[in-house]
């Protein structure tokens, strides 16, 4: 059986849309779909389950919002309520988690949904710029990032008290690096936000297609997507780790070299958790056995690597002041490409209402920083 990951970058065939951006939206997919159904015992009473909190950087335009759509609508026959897609607030996400639904006449029907798979195309828009409120839903998302030992309560005196029953969340999200910087406060970041973070940088592509180019047997790929997904909603228990896994995740924590960051050292520290995480999607995208081998540790720690730099910048950008939003621009168009023409970059920022002489300041400052070594 071929990588559910490769058959569905398969089904996206052509487009403006970063593969990473696909790559991750599939890994969303995937954890959103197994939620807390599946774990990983590190240690005794010491659960790591493999759900993530991804999110798209880009420009407008840039396709985070197609590529959240495409895996919103492979997994919404099989996640149903579990999706959020849209806009939210700390008090909304507490009643989603802790109260059950209710008809006309206020009478519960059922029982609380305790997952959830919040998709949210603008990150600005669904958390709204006042950053008192946007921290508070960030800070309710990182306290129930890892689960928690007995039922979460949440009271408030004018609203009550709402139990939520070991909630389990799923966070995608789309951004500019502008409206990150907008949205999110430097203290919701160092708050704990940063070290939970599947940060996800994406260009503008070189390639200009009118239309996307899909593969004539699109449909009934797709179809199968959502069969395999629906057998993996079905799969729960605990994994295991093979000794040949074990021994590269030794190997590879042993040997990490220290990030000279503070600010980066947070997410450094639970890389690890990371990797189980990923090492976990990666083994049920092949079989929906709960077995992680080696070729899975291996190629979850090469995808942990692989966004380190993104998450850096995402920092850097929520800890930029909004006034400042357009340095941290042209920092993620210099940082994207590795070298760029000065016209080009000022084509770019000129888009943005930037004129020549803030975007010579901002290559100054970059300069003096050591982000831009020549010019």
């Amino acid at each position: 059986m071929s990588s559910f990951i490769a058959d569905y970058l398969y089904a996206q065939g052509t487009s403006k849309v970063p593969v990473a951006y696909h790559q991750w939206c599939c890994l969303s997919l995937l954890a959103a779909t197994v939620a807390d159904r599946v774990w990983l015992e590190r240690a005794p009473g010491r659960l790591v389950r493999p759900n993530l909190y991804v999110m798209l950087i880009g420009p407008s335009g840039v396709g985070k919002g197609d590529a959240m759509k495409e895996a919103a609508s492979v997994g919404s026959a099989i996640l149903g309520a579990d999706i959020f897609y849209g806009r939210i607030t700390a008090a909304g996400l507490r009643d989603r988690l802790g109260k059950p639904k209710v008809d006309r006449s206020g009478t519960p029907i059922g029982s609380a949904n305790h997952r959830i798979w919040l998709v949210q195309e603008e990150l600005a828009l669904c958390i709204g710029t006042d950053k008192a409120m946007a921290d508070e839903i960030i800070a309710m998302l990182v306290g129930i990032y890892s689960g928690n030992p007995a039922p979460l309560r949440d009271r408030t005196r004018t609203g009550g008290e709402v139990l939520m029953q070991n909630p389990i969340s799923n966070w995608l999200c789309g951004t500019t690096a502008e409206w990150l910087a907008k949205a999110v406060s430097p203290d919701a970041v160092a708050g704990g936000l940063s070290r939970r973070l599947c940060a996800v940088e994406g260009e503008y592509s070189s390639v200009r297609l009118p239309d996307p180019i899909y593969p004539v047997d699109r449909p009934e790929r797709l179809n199968a997507l959502r069969h395999r997904l629906a057998v993996l909603a079905g799969v729960e228990g605990p994994f295991v780790i093979t000794p040949a896994a074990r021994d590269i995740f030794v190997e590879w924590f042993e040997n990490r070299q220290e990030p000279e960051d503070p600010m980066f050292r947070p997410w450094w520290e639970t890389q690890d958790e990371l990797v189980y995480k990923l090492a976990m999607l990666l083994a049920l995208a092949d079989a929906p056995e709960l077995v992680i081998e080696a070729k899975h540790m291996a190629l979850a720690q090469a995808w942990s690597h692989g966004i380190q730099d993104h998450v850096v910048n995402a920092i850097n950008y929520a800890a930029t002041a909004a006034e400042n939003a357009g340095l941290a621009y042209a920092r993620m168009l210099i940082k994207s490409r590795g070298w760029v023409e000065d016209r080009w970059l000022a084509q770019r920022l000129a888009g943005r209402g930037i004129l020549a002489k803030t975007k010579h300041d901002y290559l100054q400052t970059l300069i003096a920083a050591g982000e831009v070594l020549k010019w």
